[in-house]
Parts: C-alpha cells; structure tokens; sequence
C-alpha cells in the first residue's frame, strides 16, 4: 500500500462513514500504562504549593504578558506550573483507582507526556526532566545547561536561551489501542488541551512564554531518548531569557540507554498502525516561508451577508475561579434543553477571541490554520443555525438559518444527548490548503490548535457550572456536508456546551 504522506490523504484514509465502520473489541489484556516510568532511577518530588489563587478565567485570558519582566525562575514556581498545566482531579474504581486528568483526553487514555529542559532554575539542577503527574515529580535524564541545544534546534532558532522549555510528547499506542489509525487525530488534539493548559497558567502567572510547533524533530525526540516509532515530540513551549543563543556553546547530545527508550513502550503486545509514523515522518520538515501563502482560514467558501462585531463580554453571573475551574473541568454529557442566555453565548465568543500568545508571530499558525464556527440552539434572542466568528476581527456572521443541532448529533455517530446542546463549537480546516502553506505538518498546527481551542471552552464552562465534552469521532463527510464545507474542508473537532442535570454526571 502506498505511504500516506498528505493530510487530506490521511484525514479521508481514517474517516468515519455511516454504515463502513467495523465493530471490534477492545484488547483489555494489552491496555496501555497511561503513567510513564523509568526504572532505576529515582524521582525528584515537586513542592506541594499552590498559592491562593481568586482570578476570573475570562480576564486571564485577555492578559498580555508581553511587557512582563523576565522571570527569575525557582523550584517552587516551577511545581506550581506544572500543577496547573496537568494534574490529577478525580479518581475512580476500574477494578482499580483510575484517576481523570485536567486535561481532556479522548477516551481518558492520555497520550500527552511533558519534558522540562531548566537552564538557571533555582534550586533544581540544570538538566533534562522527564514530568511525572502520578508523584508530581521529576525524573532526571540528563544534566547539564542543554538550553542552547534547544534554542539552536528551534526552527527559525531563538535569539535566546529559555529559562525553561517544555517538551510536549504522545505515545502513540496508548490512543491507537482503541481508536488505531484514526487515533493521530487524537494525539494531536489532547496535547493541544495540555498546551493550552500551560499557556493559561503563564498568563495568570504574569510570565510571557513562546510556542513551537516547529523545531528539528529527529534532533529534540534525541534529546528526551525517545523511540520515535513509539513516541515523537509535537509541541515546544518556553520562556525566554535575556542571554543569547551562540551555537558555539551547544552541547554534543549522547544517545540515551535503551532503558530509557524502553519507558515509551506501554504495554506487552503493542499493535503498530504504520499510517501514524508515516503521516507524522511526513510533518517533520517546517516550511519557512509561509507568510506570502492566503490563511486558511480567511471564510471565502462561505457567503455571509452582514458581519456582527462582538461586543467585550462578562458573562455577567458568578464564576468558579480560577484555578478551581481547571481541577474540577469534566467531560459532562448530562446536558438538558433549557434556553442559555444570550450573554453566556456572547462572553465564551469574546473568550475564544482572545489573543492566543503574547507575540504575534508566535500566534500565526494556530490562528491561521483552521477556522471556527458555532451552531446555535435553544439561546435567548439568538436565531438557530449555523455561524462563523472571526476570531481576529472579533466577529461573527450568519451562514444558514436553521435547526442544525439535531442534525450534527447524528452525525456525531448518533450521541442523541448532543441534540440537548445550546452550542457546537466548531473547529474546521481546508486541507488542501493547508497543506500548501505549511506542508503536511500544517496538520499539527490545525489540530493541536482545535484542541486548545476545545480546551479553552472546557475551561470556560467549567468556571460556568455548564455541561461540555469536545467530540472528535463522527462521520467526516456527513459533518462536512451539514456546516457546508467545501470539497477539501474536514471538521477537525466539535465542543458541544449546555445546561445539565444537577442528578446526573458522566
């Protein structure tokens, strides 16, 4: 069989369609680890420290933190981060305690790890770090200042060294073990949520932080002793420090011990699904020059008369704060058909149209890389159908009238309790297009991007007491069909929101 090495060739090669699609059962013998462990060497424990924290999620999320000073970074600061980035939130009994996560996770299999490479962190030595969100811990991998390492392998490379980067990975069998090929998606989406997670912190924690989707693959997945058939680096995030890059300065990079790579292996009897390695090999190399290339998501497919502009919104009603939001965010389906404000429609809008990152040009391509659209409901002085908002013009426009809720819950595979839903959030992308300005590994920009947006929703809800749970399986071209997609336009991801049923939660 020929190799997959285009998005859309992908995207259509794992697409749901009605009355195509296989049953099978699960392999519960060969389940995978969902905690990454080194043998034999021993955690460092991070500080149990979480300062009183009152703030309201919608206000963090207009912070510019651009202006800040650069941090002088410290263990304790460090553990807090990380708190607030992943952590444990629920436990339940699976023959077992099986703990949820605050991140969303497709399945609650949580493909996502985070590595932390510190450079002139006080009170930790500078080094590789592998996160351990069973302990809150660190397992050191390797020592010494490796962040010239880092800023030289970025793509383009930083005129600076981070003070601290974060190294966001997936491990592929735990998805594919359920969801097989189709489960990239997966892992591109939930480690959006985390990244997402990550970048709220940084806002309320006043520190200015970068993003990378694009850096020298072979070279960083060597770096955290990766076995890149099993495991593969996706996202960097850092903050930047006031020395310069020199490459003189970049340390040789030994290749770790195979026990280390051995970690990436999950479970006895690993199923290997050939089309994940080969479309994510396709997305190793970064296109530069993309800046002459249209966005992707610029509506032109779309006829919409007259454009509304959002006003600055407050949902006007008391909120959970944050970070209590974040520890108490759930995948809640108990969704009831009771009318939502007007005004809780218009403040998520205004949240959704916050800048993504301080630095514009480290928000391009996950604006730029997919659009977003909103189907409406049962909400007050709000006409059913289908929009679209301009994220960047802070805008929406009408794209059809209509009841489409009840027809995208079929499409969704049938989940009938998406018809109680005031909103679907919509996250969409032109492929093709994509593919032409970023090559294939636009994919990650797209989907890494739908999955902080669907992260940000979450959250947001969650500071609401509303019912949310983002849905990454329906049948593609029905759902593509329905908002009115052009031949080379998939939905990537739908974030249902609503009431619930104080009786009842999944």
């Amino acid at each position: 069989m020929e190799k997959i090495n285009t998005i859309y060739r992908y995207h259509q090669q794992t697409s749901y369609e009605r009355g195509k699609m296989a049953g099978y059962q699960l392999d519960w013998q060969n389940q995978p680890s969902v905690c990454k462990e080194y043998k034999g060497i021993d955690p460092i424990l991070l500080p149990d420290n979480m300062p009183s924290m009152s703030q309201d999620i919608f206000k963090i999320l207009k912070k510019n933190n651009a202006d800040q000073g650069l941090p002088h970074m410290d263990l304790e600061q460090l553990s807090v981060i990380l708190r607030l980035t992943y952590t444990f939130t629920a436990r339940a009994s699976r023959g077992g305690y099986f703990y949820y996560r605050s991140a969303a996770s497709a399945g609650a299999l949580y493909p996502t790890e985070i590595y932390i490479v510190t450079g002139k962190v006080k009170g930790l030595d500078d080094g590789l770090y592998h996160f351990g969100i069973h302990g809150h811990c660190l397992t050191q991998l390797r020592t010494g200042d490796l962040s010239g390492f880092v800023a030289d392998h970025l793509i383009p490379p930083s005129g600076t060294l981070p003070v601290i980067t974060f190294l966001f990975t997936s491990i592929f069998f735990r998805s594919s073990w359920k969801y097989h090929e189709r489960a990239y998606r997966y892992h591109l989406l939930d480690t959006g949520h985390v990244v997402e997670n990550l970048s709220i912190a940084a806002k309320a924690l006043g520190l200015p932080l970068r993003l990378s989707y694009d850096f020298n693959d072979k070279n960083i997945n060597r770096l955290a002793g990766l076995d890149d058939q099993k495991e593969a680096s996706l996202a960097l995030a850092y903050i930047p420090g006031l020395k310069s890059s020199d490459n003189s300065c970049m340390p040789m990079i030994n290749v770790l011990s195979d026990d280390i790579k051995n970690a990436s292996t999950v479970s006895e009897k690993e199923i290997q699904y050939p089309v994940i390695p080969e479309i994510h090999e396709a997305g190793k190399s970064a296109v530069l020059d993309s800046c002459h290339i249209n966005d992707v998501s610029d509506f032109t497919e779309f006829s919409i008369e007259t454009w509304i502009t959002l006003p600055d919104a407050h949902p006007g009603e008391e909120t959970v704060s944050y970070p209590d939001c974040l520890f108490k965010r759930r995948s809640r389906r108990n969704i009831v058909n009771v009318p939502m404000e007007q005004n809780i429609l218009l403040a998520l809008l205004d949240a959704l149209c916050a800048d993504d990152f301080s630095i514009p040009q480290t928000r391009s391509e996950y604006s730029h890389s997919f659009s977003t659209g909103f189907v409406t409901g049962n909400i007050e002085g709000v006409d059913q159908g289908i929009y679209i908002l301009d994220r960047e013009h802070r805008r929406s426009g009408l794209v059809k009238s209509g009841n489409f809720i009840d027809r995208m819950a079929h499409a969704c595979l049938d989940q009938l309790w998406l018809k109680n839903a005031s909103i679907h959030f919509l996250f969409f992308s032109d492929l093709e297009r994509l593919e032409q300005r970023l090559g294939p590994r636009g994919y990650r920009c797209a989907m890494m991007g739908a999955g902080r947006m669907g992260e940000k929703i979450y959250l947001l809800a969650s500071a609401l007491g509303l019912g949310c749970c983002g849905i990454g399986a329906f049948y593609d071209q029905e759902a593509a069909d329905i908002i009115g997609l052009n031949k080379s336009s998939r939905l990537l991801y739908l974030v249902a929101v609503g009431r619930t049923s104080p009786h009842t939660e999944y």
